[in-house]
């Protein structure tokens, strides 16, 4: 995979953790914000999944441990 690639996988695997970050920071208990924590959950796994896809199994847990390592992940993940 190309430099490229990679970076636009990195981008959006970074915009759904923030996403579901900011989701649960919003919790209140209304629909609004459990539909908004359901939809960034979901956003999340389809950017992991697209990772674990393009980078295969072994690279793609090198970049989750490289990203916990930095304390790049959000907490319950």
């Amino acid at each position: 995979m190309d430099m490229e690639k990679r970076r636009a996988l990195s981008e959006r695997l970074g915009r759904a953790e923030m996403r579901l970050e900011l989701a649960r920071a919003m919790r209140d208990g209304s629909p609004e914000s459990r539909m908004l924590l359901v939809q960034a959950k979901k956003e999340y796994g389809e950017a992991e999944a697209a990772v674990l896809g393009e980078l295969g199994a072994r690279a793609a847990l090198a970049l989750v441990e490289e990203l916990e390592a930095c304390g790049c992940l959000p907490l319950g993940l």
